[in-house]
């Protein structure tokens, strides 16, 4: 931070530092939306996103990481030739799961909001897909 700025400052200043970096997914595929929740129960980061695989045909892909950026589990949420986007985590503390939502679109340009339960301890889907 540079001096000018801190010189500046009026009242208390705080940084949080970076304490380490790394790359969540190194893949080739064209990868949009990211968003991410924390596993508190299992010191984990829970990441969904975009894939996209053609035009109008994205799916949803879910990666688990431990604090260290070691990926523990993997999977798609939602892998299907319908147009699957704008993907989002939450967890639930407690009960060790994540909800990941999504909107699904079909080929006729209609869209519904449609979402999977993951069990962050055991690694699984606890739901097939939930029209929500």
């Amino acid at each position: 931070m540079p001096g000018s700025f801190l010189s500046a400052a009026e009242g208390q200043v705080v940084v949080d530092p970076i304490l380490s970096t790394w790359t969540t997914d190194n893949r080739s595929e064209v990868l949009l939306e990211p968003d991410i929740a924390y596993a508190g129960e299992t010191d984990t980061f829970l990441y969904v996103y975009e894939e996209q695989f053609a035009v109008g045909d994205a799916d949803i892909f879910f990666r688990e990481t431990n604090i260290n950026g070691v990926i523990d589990s993997s999977s798609y949420a939602s892998l299907s030739s319908l147009n699957s986007i704008d993907p989002e985590v939450g967890y639930q503390d407690g009960d060790g799961v994540a909800l990941i939502v999504y909107t699904v679109e079909d080929n006729a340009g209609n869209s519904a909001v449609r979402g999977r339960i993951r069990d962050v301890v055991t690694n699984g889907y606890t739901s097939p897909e939930l029209i929500i």
